[in-house]
């Protein structure tokens, strides 16, 4: 089983959503998923730039040649950042297999859905602890012109926001 992600703009790498597909695809080696057919689980997340064009899970194409089945799984980008996202991302992960179970069984292709199904029940505490639900704040950004780091000094910011407060 591979876990990749459509982004859907440069800062949702940064979300919760996108650090759960990241830890599944560590707690879910390839290896430890061995399946008849090779599942191709797509997480596509929205952000910035657009919306996923489905809700939910779909199962995607079959290639009997390549020996690869896909399936797609949505995240919208008002969920991404919620913290419990982690674990709703499991389930869907869950629902995608039994969903590829289902239409490779009307191609007569059987895969171990209950066997996969185990093993992801088996991480899914592993993913979700691994997840930071917070994001930290990077006290630099990047030159619009260079892309160099630029180191900021927050300490200005964070002064008159405490004056601020004790007005």
């Amino acid at each position: 089983m591979m876990i990749g992600s459509v982004l859907s703009g440069p800062s949702v790498h940064r979300t919760v959503a996108a650090r759960t597909i990241q830890a599944m695809g560590r707690f879910l080696p390839a290896e430890e998923v061995q399946t008849p057919v090779m599942l191709d689980v797509v997480f596509h997340v929205g952000g910035p730039l657009g919306e996923p064009e489905f809700e939910g899970v779909r199962t995607g194409s079959y290639s009997r040649k390549r020996n690869i089945a896909q399936v797609q799984i949505a995240v919208s980008s008002a969920e991404a950042d919620d913290p419990e996202i982690a674990d709703v991302m499991v389930d869907r992960l869950i629902a995608a297999v039994e969903a590829i179970g289902e239409r490779l069984a009307r191609a007569h292709v059987e895969v171990p859905v209950a066997t996969i199904v185990s093993v992801i029940q088996a991480r899914r505490v592993e993913i979700v602890r691994a997840v930071p639900t917070t994001v930290p704040i990077e006290p630099w950004s990047r030159h619009p012109i260079t892309g160099e780091k630029v180191h900021m000094d927050i300490e200005p910011i964070i002064r008159d926001w405490s004056r601020r407060d004790e007005k």
